[in-house]
């Protein structure tokens, strides 16, 4: 997680703004031009072209980093890509009250000593190390969540460190409604159910925002705070899935699990 001052907190806004920006005019023109009669399909080399022109219209783009800018352009094609092999849905328009993210993936440097991260026209950004690492940095990727946190995703080519030993045991693991889940030999893992436990003050935080003015700033004030119970609520489950998944896969060589949908149990 990214601890930023107020000046780099605007410069991320900057190339936040200038990026979705992009990609959107990117993705507009290319549906325009293949429902066109000449129904042409325009590559992403054309379209940086189009980029330079527009930061001629645009003046406030040349303050994004230019890095961040064609590397959304690359995003755009590269969900075609997927889209076209089926792994995706097709791309949509980013919206300012979604997520936000920017990708460098190059002129970046990472401090580890002093807990430093070096972005083009941002400078050094103080950040909370968790843990180490050697290698190539091969991109950032810097991201905005709906609680106003920041945080940083580096990609880096380096060598895995290897499982425990392995060993002869094999399971078969169960996903149910009642348990989290029934393994083969006997063992049951009860569901937390975190959301149960906030439940009660995410029903009173949202009758008051209901009361509140759209867009007000006691209305934003109470949509921030819905927004971090929600994302402390997803912090307990993703930590609880990690921790189970991660003693499974170190105790058993192999794991068996069936292919049930287990969202057309609670239908």
């Amino acid at each position: 997680r990214l601890d930023l001052k107020n000046s780099q907190k605007e410069q991320l806004e900057t190339n936040f703004n200038g990026c979705r920006l992009v990609y959107n005019l990117a993705l507009e023109t290319k549906i325009r031009s293949y429902k066109s009669i000449h129904k042409e399909n325009i590559d992403e080399y054309k379209m940086l072209k189009q980029l330079t022109d527009l930061k001629q219209e645009a003046t406030w783009l040349k303050q994004c980093s230019n890095i961040c800018l064609q590397q959304s352009i690359f995003n755009l094609y590269d969900g075609f890509d997927k889209f076209f092999k089926k792994q995706t849905n097709y791309p949509k328009f980013k919206k300012k009250t979604a997520k936000q993210s920017i990708k460098y993936n190059k002129d970046v440097k990472v401090d580890l000593t002093n807990h430093k991260i070096k972005l083009p026209k941002i400078g050094w950004i103080n950040f909370h190390r968790h843990q180490y690492f050697k290698g190539n940095i091969k991109s950032i990727t810097v991201s905005k969540n709906k609680c106003g946190m920041y945080f940083a995703s580096i990609l880096v080519d380096t060598n895995i460190k290897p499982l425990p030993a392995p060993t002869n045991s094999v399971i078969g693991v169960d996903v149910g409604l009642t348990n989290f889940i029934t393994i083969s030999d006997g063992n049951k893992i009860s569901n937390p159910k975190h959301l149960n436990k906030s439940i009660d003050k995410l029903k009173y935080l949202q009758r008051k925002l209901s009361k509140k003015i759209k867009n007000s700033t006691r209305y934003c004030k109470l949509k921030l705070r819905i927004a971090k119970c929600h994302y402390k609520t997803s912090n307990q489950r993703k930590d609880f899935i990690h921790k189970q998944s991660k003693t499974l896969i170190d105790n058993n060589q192999v794991i068996c699990v069936e292919t049930l949908k287990s969202k057309n149990m609670m239908k």
